[in-house]
């Protein structure tokens, strides 16, 4: 019989017998889930392949660093190194659309390249300078993508495009071009402002490296719009509602100014890069020189320069225009860090200038009073009496603008978010209406400052096998003031906030997307206050919630075409002009009285777009038809204040359908012949009464011929007559105008000179921009030579 000191001994046996096969059996499982494991691996690596490439530059037969190579199919992004060598590491079998590109060089290629499973695809991409290259857009969706392959239509110029068309403004520099649906209204070139499918004014959003810009140039036509146009990296116009990402009064669209391709990319490279250009132009007597550089060293950088413009009076076949003269200047610098899990930089922007507004002091006495306000007359220093005239005999604007600017971004948040990327920017505007008198005297008439701090998060959504998005929010606080003899509206407050998300689904032949954005805004009018505003309206703060949503399809029908079908709801809070104005506008030469109680717009849009991208013809065709509900405009009343016509901002229900299209087509390897038309129609449906600054059918023409480093562009502009006016608009002629272009390229190592020649209105033809407010006074420009000459090293 076992003593009880056995039977310990044996159940402690027993229990050290049972640990120890435990610990065989979790052996023999961990080694067979590590066999599993390992043939798994040898598996994927036999289901994927490798691209290893070298990006080559054709004319000088070496190698391109810092190129932007992209799989199409994948969405992939790489650059090239300083050896021009570049990697996608496994990549699924298949045929993928293999195409890179260099910002600001003109560098372009495309090419098919085939992967199978477990080998290395070796490909050589060879880049050349060229007027036909691929076009990348970060506004339409958040992330950089082809154009052709965005739902949105949208147009892009790089810092070529814009140095060899260089324009005073931005309306002139992207609305010139038939075919794009952008035309542009101003008071003069200094002043010049996009018109987007016929919206203007509040509807279209002007974006500083995709946040507001914090100007008035939408409140008014002789308010302008400084845009560096000669510094700037890329610019981007994303066409129809934009308001998902941006802002619910974006309904005709969006023009996004990105001054660095590090805004959007966020890698480090070592060395100098930068650029000079000048420029010289006889019909306006043009004078332009800018310089910008950034340098590198490990994952630090830091950037700078500048830009200084003047133009004197412009001539017409009928003569010069008197004060259509501007001077203006752009600086920038900071500093950033990137190439880790963290990126981020900071930087400051000053802009000033002064605009001429031609026969501006004609209309405006028509917008003043006989007696001069004592109160509201504030005086240069070298201002020594009382003006001997009542009547002002020169009209200028002085703006300036300051933007702070920072820039965040962390990469691999979790398994689910890839990144987060934080913008916030403090913008500070003012401009003051300088009245110049007979006596060589000059006074402030009325001072405008706005200022805002908006801010801009976007989480971006770890890539699935089908499916892709991101999310994020909003918020802006503003604080406007306007004192003076026209101060048409009270000191406001505006406080807004958004929540939005975008999600992306689809298969190698077909995409669809889904976007929500809810909004609001809330505006706080000063009651009582000295800056001189006497409201006839009474003021009460206004609050405006409202949600827009959008959806589409993408179909890829055959290699080289995309067919695209998109809706979308969008309702837009009334700004803040529209809600509280009243008093004479010598901008619109009426009396303008604004309409507190007005309600939310609503827009219904459908769009239809086909795409072609191929060896021989390239273009899109987009048909579009936005319905709106609630559309505020200012409608003509039938009496008279102050000697002025009455407008009364009132809400109907309106129309807008049209359609533009861009077709280039292959005649030889050095010829590409390029056409575009666009056309819209809108009226108000109720009585149908045309709206107004509404663009005409217009047309563009022109032979693209290259050979070597040579470029020649003879091109045809024409625009039919505008008979289809509001009550208070004047019908405009139809013209044709002949341009000519050149442009040489020089590549010397990492250099790279050019040189462009314009030859402006060739025929010295008169005619008239429909969009213009003082179009029957001050006629287009006449015949001009404009030379540039840009040097870029890379």
């Amino acid at each position: 019989m076992w003593r009880r000191q056995d039977w310990c001994k044996f159940i402690f046996a027993r229990i050290q017998y049972e640990r120890s096969l435990q610990r065989l059996r979790l052996a023999r499982a961990l080694l067979s889930l590590w066999g599993c494991l390992l043939a798994l691996q040898c598996s994927l690596s036999q289901t994927t392949g490798e691209i290893r490439g070298t990006a080559i530059l054709r004319e000088r037969n070496s190698p391109l660093a810092e190129v932007s190579i992209r799989l199409e199919e994948l969405g992939w992004t790489t650059r090239s190194d300083k050896y021009g060598n570049f990697v996608f590491s496994d990549v699924p079998p298949g045929t993928y659309t293999l195409s890179g590109h260099l910002e600001g060089v003109i560098a372009r290629s495309a090419q098919l390249v085939a992967v199978e499973a477990g080998q290395v695809t070796s490909v050589q991409l060879v880049l050349e300078l060229a007027a036909h290259h691929e076009r990348v857009t970060v506004t339409a969706s958040g992330q950089e993508e082809e154009v052709l392959a965005a739902f949105q239509s949208v147009v892009t110029w790089d810092a070529t495009d814009l140095a060899e068309a260089l324009r005073p403004s931005l309306g002139e520099a992207v609305g010139s071009r038939p075919g794009t649906g952008i035309a542009y209204r101003g008071w003069g070139p200094g002043s010049t402002r996009p018109i987007i499918r016929g919206f203007d004014g509040d509807r279209v959003l002007i974006l500083d490296n995709g946040l507001r810009s914090g100007t008035l140039s939408s409140q008014s036509s002789h308010h302008p719009e400084p845009v560096d146009l000669v510094g700037m990296d890329r610019l981007e116009v994303v066409k129809g509602p934009a308001t998902l990402l941006y802002g619910s009064n974006a309904i005709g669209g969006v023009v996004n100014v990105i001054p660095r391709h590090h805004s959007y990319h966020g890698h480090q490279h070592p060395g100098l890069r930068g650029s000079l250009a000048a420029s010289l132009g006889t019909a306006n007597w043009l004078t332009n020189s800018s310089a910008n550089f950034e340098y590198g060293a490990g994952k630090w950088m830091v950037w700078g320069g500048g830009t200084w413009q003047k133009t004197g009076d412009y001539s017409t076949p009928l003569g010069r225009i008197p004060n259509s003269r501007l001077r203006e200047g752009h600086g920038q610098a900071g500093f950033g860090s990137y190439g880790g899990r963290n990126n981020f930089s900071l930087d400051v922007r000053y802009s000033r200038g002064t605009y001429g507004m031609p026969f501006a002091a004609e209309l405006h006495e028509r917008t003043s009073s006989q007696e001069l306000n004592e109160d509201s007359m504030h005086f240069h220093d070298d201002t020594q009496s009382e003006p001997e005239s009542p009547h002002i005999e020169r009209l200028d604007i002085r703006g300036q603008r300051q933007s702070w600017n920072f820039y965040w971004t962390r990469s691999e948040l979790s398994r689910w978010l890839e990144r987060f990327t934080l913008r916030t920017a403090v913008n500070r505007w003012t401009h003051r209406e300088i009245e110049g008198w007979p006596n060589g005297q000059s006074t402030i008439g009325t001072r405008f400052r706005n200022t805002e701090w908006v801010s801009h998060g976007i989480f971006e959504q770890r890539p699935r096998a089908w499916w892709s998005g991101r999310f994020g929010f909003w918020s802006l606080a503003r604080a406007y003031e306007a004192t003076g003899r026209e101060a048409l509206t009270p000191p406001v407050d505006q406080l807004a906030w958004a929540v939005f998300g975008l999600e992306q689904v689809g298969w190698e032949r077909w995409q669809w997307q889904l976007a929500a954005r809810v909004e609001q805004n809330r505006y706080r009018p000063e009651r009582h206050s000295n800056s001189g505003h006497e409201s006839g309206l009474a003021l009460s703060d206004r609050t405006f919630t409202t949600f827009s949503a959008a959806t589409g399809a993408r179909v890829r029908l055959w290699p080289t075409a995309t067919a695209v079908v998109y809706f979308t709801h969008a309702r837009r809070a009334p700004a803040l002009e529209e809600l509280y104005s009243y008093g004479p506008h010598a901008g619109s030469g009426a009396f303008e009285i604004g309409s507190p109680d007005l309600l939310a717009e609503r827009a219904n849009g459908w769009e239809v777009s086909l795409r072609q991208s191929s060896a021989r013809v390239r273009g899109a065709v987009n048909l579009f038809y936005y319905q709106l509900s609630r559309f505020i405009f200012p409608a003509l009343r039938p009496d008279y204040q102050e000697g002025l016509p009455v407008v009364e901002f009132v809400q109907r229900d309106a129309r807008y359908l049209g359609g533009e299209a861009e077709l280039e087509f292959r005649m030889s390897r050095s010829l590409w012949l390029q056409t575009g038309t666009d056309y819209v129609d809108a009226q108000e449906t109720l009585r149908g009464t045309p709206l107004p600054r509404i663009p005409p059918l217009r047309g563009r023409m022109s032979l693209d011929w290259h050979r070597g480093p040579f470029w020649i562009k003879p091109e045809l502009v024409v625009s039919a007559r505008q008979g289809q006016v509001f009550p208070t608009e004047t019908p405009t002629a139809g013209f044709a105008v002949l341009n000519v272009r050149a442009t040489y390229n020089l590549v010397q190592g990492q250099v790279l000179h050019q040189v462009s020649w314009q030859l402006l209105n060739l025929t010295n033809r008169l005619y008239r921009n429909h969009c213009s407010f003082v179009k029957d006074y001050a006629p287009e420009m006449g015949r001009g030579v404009q030379i540039t000459y840009r040097v870029r090293w890379f």
